[in-house]
């Protein structure tokens, strides 16, 4: 669990030329050769001065509406404070635990020698939920890219091999008695970060619910100016996806699902104190 694996350098090779739909390229040195967009410039040297907003997720918590909101703002230029990282995660940040950065009272840096000193966050806003309805969300959606992507770089495990069925992750859990995805290292180490101020920047850590029902409070304080919070304003928490424990089955019985869930309970009590509005 204390051990990071940074992307590969083909990945960062890969990604280096993509575009980016929402906040900064911030992964890439920008006088690098190839490097000549001024805007991408400028950005960086933003970001060297810690106006970056790292926006975090789990993954499969139902943040997308609000992040679509988000870009709308910064496509009108409402965002002209403060950038993010990129919200399809091909910068690699999304994901990451809050072990992954070296910090202080006014900034995050990503501790990885893939990302230049530039690369600043002076605020995180951190959305978690039910780590087993994650994990089955985004095997729907994915099958085990997601957590096999969190394996590596939050645990340092091997990849779940092609074809792994969704049932085989939780015998691994139930096997060896602990988490092996990864999400109670990225829950337990943002809830940390969150709850000791004296060592960390400005970390808001919300659940889907209290991210929707104060969407235009959250929005502002990443820094949206007044004319971009309207995007924001008509956001509400569907209360039909309230906070509830996905009861996974192993083998078809679902006792065993439930030994899943006392391995990730110490987890699901810190998302439901921040559900609840419980901080400290």
């Amino acid at each position: 669990y204390n051990h990071l694996h940074a992307p590969s350098n083909t990945f960062f090779d890969e990604i280096s030329s993509l575009p980016r739909r929402l906040g900064a390229s911030i992964i890439i040195d920008p006088t690098r050769p190839g490097i000549v967009n001024r805007r991408y410039r400028e950005r960086l040297t933003d970001l060297s001065i810690c106006r970056g907003v790292l926006v975090s997720s789990q993954g499969g918590v139902g943040s997308s509406v609000f992040l679509k909101s988000l870009l709308k703002a910064q496509e009108e230029g409402h965002m002209s404070q403060f950038f993010t990282n990129d919200q399809s995660d091909h910068d690699g940040l999304k994901h990451l635990p809050a072990t992954a950065f070296r910090h202080d009272t006014s900034s995050l840096h990503p501790l990885s020698h893939h990302y230049t000193d530039s690369v600043c966050f002076g605020k995180a806003l951190v959305i978690i939920g039910d780590p087993v309805h994650t994990i089955e969300s985004t095997y729907r959606r994915f099958k085990l890219v997601h957590v096999n992507k969190l394996r590596k770089n939050l645990l340092a495990l091997p990849k779940f091999p092609e074809g792994f069925e969704l049932e085989n992750v939780y015998r691994d859990m139930i096997e060896t008695g602990q988490d092996t995805t990864g999400l109670s290292l990225y829950i337990e180490s943002w809830v940390k970060a969150s709850r000791t101020p004296k060592h960390w920047p400005d970390i808001r850590v919300v659940t889907a619910q209290t991210l929707y029902n104060n969407a235009v409070d959250h929005a502002a304080w990443m820094g949206v100016d007044e004319g971009g919070l309207h995007h924001f304003e008509d956001l509400a928490f569907d209360e039909s996806k309230a906070l509830y424990q996905t009861q996974p089955t192993v083998d078809g019985v679902q006792v065993k699902g439930e030994m899943v869930w006392e391995i990730f309970a110490p987890v699901a009590e810190l998302v439901r104190q921040i559900n609840n509005g419980q901080h400290i």
